[in-house]
């Protein structure tokens, strides 16, 4: 269960908190894996529309932490983001139906096995709007580095595989490469 925050999430959410263009200029946000919330409340404050953020987790626990934290920070549950269970790759259509598609999709520490990603990608494939722009950020030791660049070349072909069609703006997908002091 998301009990703690993870160090990737509150440098997304400082990106986000330092440059409001990146929200302001979409109608629709998801976040992925959200966990306790933080950075999908946070995106909700700053959208042009909080009630067009849908905040999800595959955990039905999680799901209840997320709904509290939302009525905790948000007095007008109309104007508020939305919770959703999401398994990537599994029911898309429906959640489709439902949300919607999404001009911005967030995530942090979402890929912890290679397995995850093809069913990741594939979720980011039929929910992102213009296929153009995602912000993703997780933590890479500095010893890891090599291995890391690897793999997100081998996260390239998998995208592929799984939507049939590369990125059309390859450069809109962040990721932050970082070394907490102390950390190898």
């Amino acid at each position: 269960m998301a009990a703690a925050l993870s160090s990737s999430k509150l440098v997304l959410c400082c990106y986000l908190y330092a440059r409001h263009d990146v929200l302001r200029g979409v109608a629709s946000v998801l976040e992925l894996g959200s966990g306790t919330g933080l950075v999908g409340i946070l995106a909700s404050r700053i959208a042009r529309i909080p009630g067009r953020v849908v905040l999800t987790d595959h955990d039905t626990r999680v799901k209840r932490l997320l709904n509290m934290n939302i009525e905790e920070n948000f007095t007008d549950l109309a104007d508020s983001p939305r919770c959703a269970h999401l398994k990537w790759g599994e029911g898309l259509e429906q959640f489709e139906v439902t949300y919607g598609t999404f001009d911005l999709i967030l995530g942090s520490d979402l890929l912890y096995t290679r397995c995850a990603c093809l069913p990741l990608f594939r979720t980011v494939g039929k929910l992102l709007h213009k296929k153009e722009c995602g912000l993703t950020c997780r933590e890479i030791p500095l010893a890891d580095l090599p291995e890391c660049l690897e793999m997100t070349r081998k996260m390239d072909e998998l995208w592929y595989e799984a939507n049939g069609a590369a990125l059309r703006k390859a450069s809109c997908i962040f990721e932050f490469r970082w070394n907490l002091m102390g950390r190898s």
